[in-house]
């Protein structure tokens, strides 16, 4: 528990109920995983976004922003992917092209680490339905009071919280922090806090929210 969770996962995590019910509609949420893993990579330093276009380093840098090589689980596999495209593509399109599948990997990489475990229960005693839950609350409730600490001004906002405010806000999703000072001034407040980031966060929390608002679309 020493470690911090990525970005996508405290967003997968803040995204559902207790049970395990996601909070909002699935695809939009893949979309916003997908955007998820495309910071985790830019905060550790294994991609840019400048000019509206994803470009990959091609060799790991060393130092905080990015700690260590990427392995070979869903980083080191989207590292690969953007080093080999024919043609530079923006945030956009890597989250168009990742989304599809993107809530269940993120899902079956949680389950792996220990961070999820399967859950059965009966709908109305007689379907069986399996969610994934946390391993340990702790998980949950360490995510969101720092989430609380930095929306309300205890604490200034790092890089991956401010980048999660962001995500929280295109996805609608201000009411999994359970604030007594929710609706348009948390909307506000979480706006603000993640269009003090870097331009290429702020790049594709655009992105995300054009997926998510064409998905959306798509769904009627």
């Amino acid at each position: 528990m020493d470690d911090r969770l990525p970005v996508r996962d405290e967003l997968f995590l803040l995204s559902h109920e207790e049970g395990g019910k996601p909070l909002i509609h699935v695809p939009s949420l893949s979309a916003g995983l997908a955007g998820a893993l495309l910071i985790d990579l830019a905060l550790r330093g294994l991609v840019d976004g400048t000019h509206g276009r994803i470009s990959a380093w091609q060799r790991e840098q060393t130092g905080d922003r990015a700690p260590g090589l990427i392995g070979e689980g869903m980083e080191g596999q989207a590292v690969t992917e953007v080093r080999g495209a024919v043609s530079t593509r923006g945030a956009y399109d890597w989250i168009m092209t990742w989304h599809p599948g993107m809530y269940e990997r993120v899902c079956a990489e949680m389950v792996t680490v220990g961070v999820l475990m399967p859950k059965t229960t009966r709908r109305l005693g007689l379907v069986p339905v399996t969610r994934h839950v946390p391993t340990q609350e702790a998980y949950v409730s360490r995510a969101r009071g720092a989430l609380r600490r930095t929306v309300t001004g205890v604490v200034a906002p790092d890089a991956g919280y401010a980048a999660l405010c962001g995500l929280l806000y295109v996805l609608q999703l201000e009411g999994s922090l359970h604030l007594s000072t929710g609706g348009t001034a948390l909307r506000k407040q979480l706006f603000a806090i993640a269009d003090r980031h870097t331009p290429t966060i702020r790049e594709i929390l655009s992105a995300v929210d054009k997926a998510v608002g064409e998905l959306a679309t798509s769904a009627f």
